[in-house]
């Protein structure tokens, strides 16, 4: 950007702008309406330098100019002429792809987003670049280079936006081994690195494609592997690359030297001055004569930076240096610590963010202006924002300011889409065929109208159609609602399911607001092994209205299940607590799930009756061997009226099914009418005991035992008297769904119309 302009001191300062000249220092048109448009000088008016600076600034924005200069003219009676010139930037005559025969120009030309007839936009041009890379990427070839080219039109002021792409070969990978490993089997390696040709590329031919940049990673994955294990020496020699004839296979071979492993003699610690050796030593679990283990290393090394981090050392460099004794095989570790000075935070800088607003951020980040500089809670802000998954990228950062003592934290992120429509379909033993249409936008503001984006809102329109079972539901949720941190959830739903017997119909609202349950009085009156049961807990309270009708009953019911026939008004409130350590919520490998509630519909809320009903839950996962689980899980509920009133049937309880006892047909386990119709109990019992072993890569099976049972009243209730059955499972994880099978064989029996014989569950689904 320039700016130029003839005049001295202030005295052009009172001059009347006179006109303004509009030119093109390269012969092109230029559109002097547009350029006088986006100036707020004009003719008439007094001249400003601030003004005509920002006037400047404006045509920039426009993006179309790669030049901006003015220059000023003075004129007699106090007069000023303005000359803009400007360089406008090519326009887009023709997008053009060169080199490319894998991917089709149509394919192409449907990833560029950058409009003809428009100015070169720089950046659009770098994103519609990477779109293409990432295309190539996703079909194998990773080595594919794209160059992007401004061609200029003689004559004129257009240009071709010109795609120069030069292709890499695809290979698919057909094989890896390994050879001089003794320590680790070839099976354990090849679970260990990236580069793998995984079961369903086979079975299905999806992907396997040999990806070059991956080797690296495989070399560090190996050596991570060996190191944690004591073998400081392992180093892959080579790696052997065979190709087939026709070069569309590859073979790799891993040559590798394991050595020996090494012991620890010695751990020391320099530079530290704010604790002494005594105070760190304990945080290191390492100690001398162990076998050498870099992961546990990594985890003393953090322990020694969280001491100083919670006390603001934001400048903290602290890096193990090891010194080996290749004859010995001893290593020494000095705890190098390079400590600086406690520092707390300025002020937070926001960038990146053109939807998602900046109060949506600042919410999630743990630190605020005045704390200290704790490392460990510009992680947590880290991990929270990422767990939001508006982003593809987040960078938090500390930078210097003018105070030794103070920083300010540049917060940088990078958006990415945040709506998903999604299509599905299923077949499973308890839902028969069913598909669904789904439309969610993650990051949603009811405010923000028309783009309704950016708020940190969740809006969820969801409809399934199937055999069995038609829902339509609309969810909105708020995790901040009155900015505090109370999560609001409100819904509106119809749902329809065809049972045995009849077929039921809910239609209704919902809401449901929760927030965390601070235990920190309770957590500091625990030992320090029991503290960790004071965290992760939530409350939360709702409320529901709705309408249950109970239609279609089959002609030859017993009267005690005709008697359910009719509509209900079922409105209740809700309290219940909860609390989720699983270190993820599919497929879980360690941590806990509990919850607890308490449900109450009352006439008062004009209900059909006074029912109060508690339900308690919970699922434990312990990891067992090297990649096997055992998990452990219990339901336990009791309903009853109050007052003589009795519960309907859809607000007792069923056992049996996929999802409940395994073994047994859905809702079989329950008292029963005089034609074995399942009629529901006020309480019930369930348990499963599972073990989860991996047998491939996303294929896992499972042996367990289920049991359970449910009586016609609380008095009943008798743990000593549950069905049960035993039985295997197994769990297919597809890239297109997930298939679950599961088959139950039932070997203890407390009703008499409940079959022995065994029972297949299955689940089939798929989202597209």
């Amino acid at each position: 950007m320039s700016f130029g302009c003839v005049w001295l001191g202030g005295a052009l300062t009172a001059a009347t702008i006179e006109k303004i000249v509009v030119t093109s220092d390269t012969g092109a048109s230029v559109s002097e309406q547009v350029v006088l448009a986006n100036m707020d000088s004009a003719p008439g008016t007094t001249f400003d330098p601030k003004r005509l600076s920002d006037d400047i600034k404006r045509l920039y924005k426009t993006g179309a100019f790669e030049d901006v200069r003015t220059s000023l003219q003075e004129e007699p009676g106090d007069k000023v002429v303005i000359t803009v010139t400007v360089r406008p930037k090519p326009v887009v005559r023709e997008i053009i792809f060169e080199g490319n025969q894998l991917l089709k120009t149509k394919k192409l030309r449907d990833l560029v987003k950058h409009p003809v007839s428009a100015p070169v936009d720089e950046a659009q041009v770098v994103k519609d670049t990477e779109a293409i890379r990432k295309r190539y990427r996703d079909k194998g070839s990773f080595q594919t280079s794209v160059e992007t080219i401004i061609q200029k039109v003689p004559n004129t002021n257009d240009a071709n936006l010109v795609f120069r792409i030069q292709e890499e070969k695809r290979m698919k990978l057909e094989s890896v081994s390994f050879d001089g490993n003794v320590l680790f089997s070839e099976r354990k390696l090849r679970k260990t690195i990236v580069s793998k040709r995984h079961w369903w590329n086979v079975i299905f031919r999806l992907g396997g494609w040999y990806d070059e940049n991956r080797l690296k990673m495989d070399e560090d994955a190996l050596r991570d592997l060996y190191t944690e294990n004591g073998y400081l020496d392992f180093n892959v020699l080579s790696i052997e690359k065979k190709v087939d004839k026709k070069e569309k296979w590859i073979a790799l071979t891993f040559h590798l030297v394991e050595g020996a492993p090494y012991k620890v003699n010695s751990i020391t610690f320099s530079g530290n001055n704010r604790f002494s050796e005594e105070e760190l030593r304990p945080l290191v679990h390492l100690k001398p004569s162990d076998t050498y283990n870099s992961k546990t290393e990594r985890e003393d090394l953090q322990r020694v930076r969280s001491k100083y981090e919670v006390l603001g050392y934001l400048d903290l460099r602290c890096y193990p240096d090891l010194t080996p004794n290749s004859e010995a095989h001893t290593v020494g570790i000095e705890f190098r610590i390079n400590e600086g000075i406690p520092s707390r935070v300025h002020d937070v800088y926001i960038s990146g963010n053109e939807v998602t607003k900046d109060h949506v951020i600042r919410r999630e980040l743990a630190l605020v202006p005045g704390d200290l500089g704790d490392a460990g809670k510009i992680r947590t802000s880290k991990s929270r924002l990422e767990n939001l998954n508006y982003f593809e990228t987040v960078e938090i950062s500390a930078v210097s300011t003018e105070k030794a003592e103070e920083k300010d934290l540049q917060v940088r992120v990078k958006e990415k889409k945040t709506g998903q429509f999604s299509v599905g379909a299923g077949v499973s033993s308890e839902e028969a065929v069913l598909g669904f249409v789904e439309l969610t936008q993650s990051n949603f503001d009811w405010k923000n109208w028309p783009s309704f984006r950016g708020g940190g809102q969740r809006l969820r329109l969801r409809t399934q159609l199937g055999t069995q079972i038609s829902n339509v539901s609309l969810s909105f949720t708020e995790p901040w609602w009155l900015d505090r941190r109370l999560r609001l959830g409100l819904e509106a739903f119809y749902n329809t399911r065809i049972e045995d017997v009849y077929e039921q119909q809910n239609i209704g609202l919902g809401a449901n607001v929760s927030r965390p349950w601070d235990l920190s009085w309770l957590k500091s009156h625990l030992a320090s092994s029991l503290q960790p049961l004071a965290e992760s807990w939530r409350q939360s309270t709702g409320l529901t209205v709705q309408q249950v009708t109970l239609r279609d009953f089959d002609d030859d019911v017993s009267a005690q299940m005709a008697d359910e026939e009719g509509r209900y008004t079922a409105n209740a409130v809700s309290v219940g607590v909860s609390r989720d350590t699983r270190n993820r919520l599919i497929n879980p490998s360690r941590g806990a799930s509990f919850n607890l509630g308490g449900e109450l519909t009352a006439d008062a809320l004009g209900s059909y009756g006074n029912i109060v009903k508690f339900d308690a839950a919970g699922a434990k996962y312990f990891p067992v061997f090297e990649d096997s689980v055992l998990k452990l899980a219990v339901r336990a509920g009791v309903t009853d009226g109050i007052s003589g009133d009795e519960p309907a049937i859809f607000d007792r309880y069923f056992a049996g099914g996929a999802y409940s006892v395994r073994g047994f047909r859905r809702r079989d386990i329950s008292p029963v009418d005089e034609n074995e119709d399942s009629l529901g109990g006020k309480a019930l019992l369930t348990g499963t005991v599972e073990f989860i072993q991996p047998i491939f890569e996303r294929i896992s099976g499972s042996v367990f035992t289920d049991l359970g049972n449910v009586w016609e009243d609380p008095g009943d209730m008798d743990p000593t008297k549950m069905n049960q059955s035993v039985g295997l499972g197994l769990q297919i994880d597809l890239p297109i769904g997930p298939i679950r099978l599961d088959y139950g064989w039932p070997i203890a029996t407390e009703m008499d119309h409940l079959s022995k014989t065994g029972r297949f569950h299955f689940n089939i689904g798929t989202t597209f």
